[in-house]
């Protein structure tokens, strides 16, 4: 797990975003309404956490 999004539209528009980049990745919803998003490849791990990081400071970046 890389992290935690606000809701179901953030959560898929980084999938979205992430696969676009070639990182397989997957979202589930919490018990509390969040959604954790995980990447399937160790390798991708420390990347997706910075671009996630980036998505949460703007989220209607032009670039996701």
């Amino acid at each position: 797990m890389i992290g935690q999004l606000a809701d179901v539209s953030q959560a898929q528009t980084f999938h979205d975003f992430l696969f676009s980049r070639g990182m397989e990745n997957q979202i589930e919803e919490r018990a509390d309404g969040r959604w954790d998003v995980w990447v399937i490849s160790e390798d991708h791990f420390q990347n997706a956490r910075e671009i996630l990081k980036k998505y949460q400071d703007d989220p209607g970046g032009p670039e996701y």
